[in-house]
């Protein structure tokens, strides 16, 4: 009684194996074998069609790319290759993407014109980009990964330098942008940054590269709104400034690095109209008129 449900086991594990071992191999390589045929009004058969800057099918036979593109009544089918026809890297393979039941469904494979190298690899599923797609230099270095669900970003994005140094790493929900880590090129976090959208939303933090708090900015819907204070690397207060709708706004106050007031400026609309400075000890030195006060 138990032998039956292996037996389908296996039986449907060799099916799977057999169904992608025809879609491996499908597909063709010589532009010789495209004949273009119709049949009963949809595309059968072996074809090469020429592709505009949009890779869309075009009548341009100049045009600088082409694929060769099997069709089962009037659909996609196994996989097709997209080529550079003209020009230094003329008959390129530059991609090879699978199609089942006529959408992209499989790994699309995306090369680098110039030597042939891996230069993405993107998971779809009828259609769509779902999972981790990946990307990298034209010298093997990854250069990005983002991971998709339905065709849109969902989870993180992270980019790197072409020495393979995280550059970037943003976190999206449903296509939404969230929080956005920004790094030096020795990999060192540089900032941390909260979006709503594609706005900046929240406290925002920016650091040294020694790894010390450099400033804090609150936003409200991309525009800097309240306080943005500033510091200097031995952990000391710089300045501190407030704004209104990316404007400044009343007192700025500015330290010395070794926290004595160094200044203070007074705003109205985003004008500085009058400063007081300090001297080291704290010591008011004058009071200067910068502009006319309302």
């Amino acid at each position: 009684m138990k032998a039956f449900p292996i037996l389908l086991f296996v039986l449907t594990l060799s099916l799977n194996a057999s169904s992608q071992q025809a879609l491996t191999d499908s597909g063709f390589t010589n532009k010789a074998e495209a004949k273009n045929e119709m049949v009963n009004g949809l595309k059968e058969g072996k074809w090469l069609e020429h592709l505009n800057g949009s890779s869309e099918p075009t009548k341009d036979t100049s045009s600088s790319f082409y694929v060769l593109i099997v069709y089962k009544t009037g659909k996609p089918y196994g996989l097709s290759r997209k080529y550079m026809g003209g020009g230094k890297w003329r008959d390129a393979l530059i991609s090879i993407t699978p199609y089942v039941n006529g959408q992209k469904n499989g790994i699309e494979k995306n090369l680098h014109n110039n030597n042939g190298k891996l230069a993405s690899e993107i998971p779809y599923a009828d259609g769509k980009i779902n999972g981790l797609a990946i990307g990298y230099f034209s010298n093997g270095k990854q250069s990005y990964e983002t991971e998709f669900t339905n065709g849109i970003k969902n989870g993180l994005d992270k980019q790197y330098t072409i020495s393979g140094v995280p550059k970037t790493e943003t976190t999206y929900e449903n296509g939404t942008k969230k929080l956005e880590k920004e790094y030096y090129p020795s990999g060192k976090l540089k900032r941390v940054t909260p979006f709503r959208g594609e706005l900046e939303h929240g406290t925002s933090k920016e650091y040294y590269e020694n790894d010390t708090l450099k400033s804090t900015t609150d936003y409200i819907d991309g525009s800097k709104y309240n306080l943005m204070t500033e510091y200097y690397e031995n952990g000391k207060m710089k300045r501190e400034t407030y704004y209104t709708d990316d404007t400044i706004q009343t007192i700025q106050t500015e330290f010395y690095d070794t926290g004595i007031l160094k200044s203070e400026t007074e705003y109205q609309g985003g004008v500085a109209w009058e400063i007081t400075t300090y001297n080291e000890k704290g010591e008011a030195i004058e009071t200067k008129e910068l502009g006319k006060k309302d």
